[in-house]
């Protein structure tokens, strides 16, 4: 959506603010159990009509004549009047000044639940705001709701507080503040703020451009919104503002003029300007969106002409320059600097700002805008003038664009904003990548690449401490590439899609011809590879889609050739992260390539090395898990594992924990103790929670749970249906099982893509481990295991569903499943003593 509008939060914030203040203190005076002769005094000045200097004077005149050393009942309310005069004054140092000795007095008399402190300690966020120090602001109102104190400016904090991480973008965090505050209403009854609650949603879901994502709730809210409007509570035209937003999102342009003109209607009521402005640059980009560029280039210069605010000016010079009439591209570049000088000031109107620059604005999600409209019109004059400088400029306005984002990001502070931010980057990294393409710079695009993959994943590994560390390409090759290894990592979406391929001498970087076709092959192969191949038509469509893909995906000359008898780690993206390339085939008339080549898989290079760089050991060897029956009725039974997992356990005297003891919570606190876990289940995906879940015995373990588990395992097996299963989070990868397990530290692990054969799986595992106990490495067991199986069957039992399900994703490295020396130390220990025990006591049965 075209330029996010910030909420206009005059009637929720600044502008009438000290009237809802006066109301509260108004509330908090009848609720004085005696007014004393002080309190009396200081409320007849304040509220006489007498100037605010003259009121200031009265005011100082009392505290000249009292002992403030001494305790006097109601002097934290005469200072807190005259902090609220000296605001009506606009000296906000003084009001900040005289509400401290307020908090002070109130600290001593009362608890830090009182009403009255509350109070307090909400005007100073106004105060701090007023000032402009907004840093100190947010530090109030995050304290002020961590108290939780019962009352009303909690919850009218939760709002503040929601507002202000929305601005930053922080957006699910806002979200989860508004929920707290029209939570209240059940406790304090308290209308005007379940009102601010609903209009608080409805701005962030507004500035989120992920209107269908959200269209349930923000129906939800609308309807509390016109509830509260018909029965008489006022609700602010910037409601009708943000919901002209959401309809703009949508392409309901229509209906957003009729929001923008009923705002405009109430603001020219009222002759706000700047309001009237924002209404006008709104009004002239919907206006330029059908077509009536005339009619839109009247409201931009009306907006021009009587704003004097750097935000709206800036925002009306963007889309001046994004809806301009013209055949050059590059015309519309000056209009996007123009936008970013506005906000920044300081800065040469003909060039880029520094990182630096815009780090220390308070204009981040503008001027991210604005950089995003300036490199995709640079790219757009390119194609159409092919002047190279253009790509240069374009280049160094994306890399801008990616600290930018990176920094919004890694400030959110829930998963689920950041998210947001890596969706809304995913097309600034294609652009990346595709101007690497044409400027033939194979190592930034392979930084695009890597930033577009797996970052919140990637951050957790990190310890969020810090900026994630991007692993460039010349370190990855050294890190995976030699004479057996090649590594090829993709970028895709339904529009475009590019890779690098890399072998020991050369790197190939190429463009996917079609990748529409990409996806729909993709869809076409998913059907086709997750049940049986029975009928000969449908092994002919099997081997033309699967060859077809292979030649899209590989589309570089010998490609088979090149990939013939090697080890091949693939960075898939989007759709590509739900196949199993060793199923692919490289003609209709060849083989699987598992034949010819053992595959794995990488979310991204960077996971990796943070994974590689994990040093934590388990104590233990191997833990096999299986409830074989569930309490919860709805799974069957899994009566065929138990002698699996017995062989399993023979393999390597490993630990066993089966039927009842399969618990969820013995799990768990076994989970950290183990290199090598092995879970045999059922797995699947809550509708409810949209999260994906694997059962135990007793419970089912969410993905959410797992994220918050502990683990040193080297390799995690889940031998359960669509364990490898979730949603796709564009630019983050899929949120499964699996993923969870790499969140806390997991080298790699084992999943199943689909709801495969219960008896083929059982019988590549086993056969797996015993390649594993031979000394292969992971991803080299799995294809011996695999091969097995094809060599041991038959016709339609040779289908992929049976065997390609399984798939390798992380360190493909041997395991060590020896005990330590010391644990063998104790172990020797432990069997000398009981000895020594036995020896005893058979001497004494003896001299007995």
């Amino acid at each position: 959506m075209r330029n996010f509008l910030k909420f206009i939060k005059t009637a929720m914030t600044l502008k009438y603010f000290m009237v809802i203040v006066v109301f509260f203190c108004t509330i908090f005076n009848g609720q004085s159990q005696q007014i004393t002769p002080l309190r009396k005094l200081v409320d007849s000045i304040y509220s006489s009509e007498n100037e605010h200097t003259v009121k200031i004077a009265s005011f100082q005149k009392i505290l000249a004549g009292l002992d403030t050393t001494k305790s006097i009942k109601d002097l934290d309310h005469l200072y807190n009047r005259l902090s609220l005069t000296y605001n009506r004054v606009g000296k906000y140092k003084k009001a900040i000044e005289h509400t401290k000795k307020a908090i002070h007095l109130r600290n001593v008399l009362d608890t830090t639940t009182s009403y009255a402190l509350s109070n307090y300690w909400f005007n100073l966020t106004y105060y701090y705001g007023s000032l402009q120090n907004l840093d100190k602001r947010e530090e109030i109102l995050t304290e002020i709701v961590s108290v939780n104190a019962p009352n009303k400016f909690t919850y009218k904090s939760h709002i503040e507080l929601g507002l202000t991480l929305a601005d930053k973008g922080d957006y699910f965090k806002a979200l989860s503040h508004f929920k707290k505050a029209s939570n209240s209403f059940p406790i304090h009854k308290d209308s005007i703020t379940i009102l601010k609650a609903h209009q608080g949603f409805i701005f962030t879901y507004g500035s989120m451009d992920e209107t269908l994502r959200n269209m349930k709730n923000i129906e939800f809210h609308k309807s509390k919104i016109d509830h509260f409007a018909k029965n008489g509570w006022g609700v602010h035209p910037s409601v009708y503002n943000n919901l002209a937003v959401i309809y703009e999102d949508i392409d309901q342009i229509d209906n957003a003029i009729n929001q923008y003109q009923k705002t405009l209607d109430i603001y020219l009521n009222w002759d706000d300007q700047e309001s009237i402005a924002t209404i006008y640059n709104n009004l002239g980009r919907m206006h330029a969106r059908k077509g009536e560029y005339k009619k839109a280039t009247g409201y931009f210069q009306k907006a021009l002409e009587i704003s004097k605010d750097q935000e709206v000016i800036a925002m009306t010079y963007d889309n001046q320059g994004y809806y301009l009439q013209t055949s050059r591209s590059i015309d519309k570049v000056p209009y996007y600097l123009k936008a970013i000088h506005t906000l920044l000031q300081n800065t040469d109107i003909k060039k880029l700002p520094s990182f630096e620059q815009i780090k220390a604005s308070e204009y981040k999600l503008d001027i991210l805008n604005y950089l995003i409209d300036t490199a995709e019109a640079l790219v757009m004059a390119y194609h159409e003038e092919k002047q190279e400088n253009y790509l240069t400029s374009a280049e160094e306005t994306l890399f801008l664009i990616d600290k930018l984002v990176s920094l919004i990001r890694f400030d959110s502070s829930v998963d689920q904003s950041k998210l947001f931010w890596i969706r809304k980057s995913v097309n600034t990294y294609m652009l990346g990548v595709k101007v690497s393409y044409l400027l033939n710079n194979v190592e930034n695009a392979f930084y695009f690449m890597e930033k577009n993959k797996a970052l919140v994943l990637l951050e957790n590994l990190n310890g969020a401490v810090q900026q994630p560390t991007i692993l460039s390409l010349e370190e990855s090759i050294q890190k995976h590439v030699d004479a057996n290894t090649n590594l090829i990592e993709y970028i895709l979406n339904d529009k475009e899609g590019y890779a690098i391929f890399c072998t020991e001498g050369e790197k190939k970087f190429f463009k996917i011809q079609d990748a529409q076709a990409v996806s729909k092959l993709v869809l076409e192969y998913q059907q086709l590879v997750s049940k049986p191949i029975v009928k000969k038509e449908t092994v002919m469509a099997y081997n033309k889609t699967t060859s077809t893909l292979f030649g899209q995906l590989f589309s570089f000359e010998n490609a088979f050739e090149q990939l013939k008898g090697k080890n091949v780690l693939i960075i898939p993206d989007y759709v590509l992260q739900n196949i199993p390339f060793e199923a692919l085939k490289a003609t209709p008339e060849s083989d699987y390539l598992i034949k010819d080549v053992t595959i794995s898989y990488l979310q991204s290079a960077s996971v990796f090395n943070a994974l590689d760089r994990n040093d934590k050991t388990a104590s233990k060897r191997i833990l096999s898990v299986a409830p074989i029956d569930f309490q919860d009725q709805n799974l069957i039974s899994l009566s065929g594992t138990k002698d699996d997992i017995a062989q399993i356990s023979d393999l390597f005297s490993g630990d066993e924990l089966v039927q009842r003891k399969a618990s969820k919570e013995r799990f768990i606190d076994r989970l950290a103790k183990y290199r090598l876990i092995h879970l045999n289940t059922h797995a699947g995906f809550d509708t409810i929670q949209k999260t994906p879940w694997i059962a135990f015995n007793d419970q089912k373990l969410h993905l959410d749970e797992i994220y918050a588990l502990n683990n040193n395992a080297d390799l995690i097996v889940l031998d359960a249906c669509k364990s490898a299963d979730g949603s796709l989070e564009i630019g983050e990868g899929v949120m499964s099982l699996a993923r969870g397990f790499f969140y806390n530290g997991t080298k790699s692990v084992i999943a199943a893509q689909w709801n495969s054969n219960e008896k083929s799986n059982n019988e590549i595992l086993i056969d797996f481990y015993k390649a594993l106990q031979k000394g292969s490495n992971k991803a080299a067991a799995l294809r011996t295991a695999k091969l097995t199986y094809l060599d041991s069957h038959q016709l339609s039992e040779k289908s992929p569903y049976y065997w390609a399900s399984l798939t390798l994703t992380g360190d493909i490295d041997t395991i060590d499943l020896t005990i330590p020396f010391y644990m063998r130390l104790e172990l020797w220990g432990a069997a000398l003593i009981l000895f020594f025990i036995l020896f005893s006591m058979r001497r004494r049965k003896n001299q007995l």
